[in-house]
């Protein structure tokens, strides 16, 4: 009775579409959210002296305490405490994440009951800074939306490097030979810098470069001699070259990610469909070997139809099939391993016990 209380609360906090209860929560949550970054925006204007200081610090508090409820429920809930915050491995995962954004948005409420100086750190002053975006990542918690983005610039990362020390490079070099043109060769000779003027050392040139590559052109300051308005012009051509090499990067990874949103999607809805069956990494290995009726340790397109429709409950029609089939096919061998089929359920620790196990209950639990 205990574990299926927990699970039912567990459903309740996790999994919004389980029930109109469990969305409502989530609608509820979500709205104190918002209200919590409109009351900490509003904080910092002249509401703070129309409406005292008393409103908003009484506010804090109330959405404090819920907030602390809703993060004290998901630890109690949780169905591997160890791993609540960061992984055995050390790694952090998209629901370490939200558990740590959950932590630092209500950690400050309290380090300040308990200390009043501790505002005066700057560290402290920093987080509470971020209180209101560290609230505001709480909604993307059930955003789906929000996972193209991540997944997009999970792959885009690896190739940014390159262009960002490009950029680097750029930066230095057009910012050492602005300073040359615009402050060396009008000292009058001397081999002291200036440190005059908008252009009297290397970082001010820098400054200047970077705006100017990125084509934001703040137009705060502006080059004097003709060399330097011819040097600047080169920058501004560079720039529009050079941005196109990381917006194409991006875009290119995010278009990729658009065109599989459907089965992303779709594992989305898998990991919750798991999740309310309560089935883990153990138990999804024994229904994919019941499955696999040839035993060859692989599933062929039927087979993987089978799982995805009759296990998992998704009724994908034969093209989503198809698709979703052809994602998880990661070697394209015409088959799916359970290592292909578990990795996008399933962290590597997990799956590795999954091979350990000769436990046979899951047929029952399926049905």
């Amino acid at each position: 009775r205990n574990k299926t209380f927990m699970h039912q609360l567990w459903l309740l906090l996790e999994e919004p579409s389980s029930s109109i209860a469990a969305r409502l929560i989530m609608i509820l949550i979500t709205l104190a959210i918002f209200m919590s970054v409109a009351v900490t925006v509003l904080e910092s204007t002249h509401y703070k002296q129309q409406w005292g200081k008393g409103f908003f610090d009484d506010s804090e508090k109330v959405f404090n305490i819920i907030f602390t409820v809703e993060i004290v429920l998901r630890f109690f809930v949780s169905k591997r405490r160890s791993d609540f915050f960061l992984t055995q491995r050390r790694q952090i995962t998209q629901e370490n994440f939200y558990n740590i954004v959950d932590l630092l948005s209500v950690v400050p409420f309290y380090i300040s009951l308990v200390s009043k100086d501790v505002g005066e750190f700057a560290a402290f002053k920093f987080v509470s800074t971020l209180r209101p975006t560290l609230r505001l990542l709480k909604v993307s918690r059930n955003f789906d939306g929000f996972a193209l983005l991540v997944r997009s610039l999970e792959i885009a990362i690896p190739q940014l490097p390159v262009p960002l020390f490009l950029f680097f490079l750029l930066t230095l070099g057009l910012g050492s030979l602005m300073w040359f043109v615009e402050d060396q060769l009008n000292n009058n000779g001397s081999d002291t810098p200036s440190y005059d003027g908008d252009f009297g050392t290397i970082p001010q040139c820098m400054w200047f470069t970077v705006v100017t590559i990125s084509t934001v052109g703040y137009g705060d300051v502006s080059p004097k001699t003709e060399f330097g308005k011819v040097l600047a012009s080169v920058a501004i051509v560079v720039g529009l070259l050079y941005m196109a090499m990381p917006l194409a990067v991006v875009g290119s990874a995010f278009t990729y990610v658009w065109d599989k949103r459907t089965e992303i999607f779709v594992i989305q809805k898998a990991k919750r469909r798991l999740a309310t069956m309560a089935i883990d990494g153990k138990m999804l290995k024994h229904a994919f070997d019941h499955v696999d009726k040839d035993k060859s340790g692989t599933l062929d397109k039927e087979e993987f139809q089978a799982v995805v429709n009759d296990l998992l409950g998704l009724s994908l029609s034969p093209g989503n099939i198809s698709d979703l089939f052809e994602f998880f096919d990661d070697d394209e061998s015409g088959t799916i391993t359970f290592e292909e089929f578990g990795q996008q359920f399933f962290d590597p620790t997990e799956l590795a016990a999954a091979f350990k196990t000769n436990e046979s209950a899951l047929g029952k639990s399926i049905r």
